[in-house]
């Protein structure tokens, strides 16, 4: 049984989880998506699968996002990033982020 186990690993993973993040939402999330893994070749439950969520669970989901982005959604980032430090988190709009791009770009 996977939650007896002798080094209890799962009991660990889950701890971690709900110590991150109390949500009972995030846990069900977690064992959802065990659950979807489950099939004819692999019917229980095991460890590694736990492992691999708990993997997933902590990336970076910034680091995510920004993987996908091209190189111009990458300056128009970095150009609003910018914005929000010279500005102290005052809003700002498209035309103020064009303008920050352009003086990135010829910088």
């Amino acid at each position: 049984n996977v939650f007896n186990s002798p080094h209890n690993k799962v009991r660990t993973y889950l701890e971690r989880i709900f110590n991150f993040n109390k949500s009972i939402v995030i846990l069900k999330n977690c064992l959802t998506w065990i659950a979807i893994k489950l099939d004819e070749t692999s019917p229980q439950i095991d460890v590694e699968m736990f492992e691999e969520k708990l993997i997933d669970f902590f990336k970076d989901s910034k680091a995510v996002l920004i993987k996908g982005l091209s190189k111009l959604e990458c300056c128009m980032l970095i150009s609003m990033a910018r914005l929000s430090t010279k500005h102290a988190n005052q809003p700002f709009n498209l035309e103020m982020v064009l303008h920050e791009y352009k003086e990135f770009c010829y910088v």
